[in-house]
């Protein structure tokens, strides 16, 4: 099959961020309603727009005037989002497991140290 013909099975940015103004538009229509929250939140944490996330919560809670129970709403979705954003911060730095290479001189490093320790003990001992 041609290259040409292939077709991506990735959505493109425009496509993720169309996705995500539909989302955010049922957020504004029914702002109490949990549903539409967490598929905004959810498709915001798969497609990496945390940050787009954040900016649209923190500017709607600074809309509002007066409406404590839907400004703490917000409150809890932004401390979501960065709940959210450090999970996927600490899994992206997991360092890389050992190659077999550097495991072997690993444990030849451990194996003189104690050999060293060893002969050490023993001379002291002498």
């Amino acid at each position: 099959m041609p290259e040409d013909e292939l077709v991506s099975t990735e959505a493109s940015p425009g496509t993720e961020r169309a996705v995500a103004e539909a989302l955010w538009a049922k957020i504004a229509s029914d702002p109490s309603a949990d549903g539409p929250h967490q598929a905004f939140l959810s498709h915001c944490a798969e497609s990496d727009q945390l940050d787009e996330a954040a900016r649209r919560y923190r500017e709607a809670k600074d809309e509002l005037e007066g409406e404590d129970a839907l400004r703490e709403v917000y409150d809890q979705r932004l401390a979501a989002i960065a709940t959210l954003a450090l999970a996927k911060l600490d899994v992206e730095h997991e360092p890389p497991p050992l190659s077999l290479p550097l495991r072997i001189i690993q444990v030849l490093m451990l194996g003189i140290a104690v050999l060293s320790f060893w002969m050490l003990a023993r001379a002291l001992l002498m």
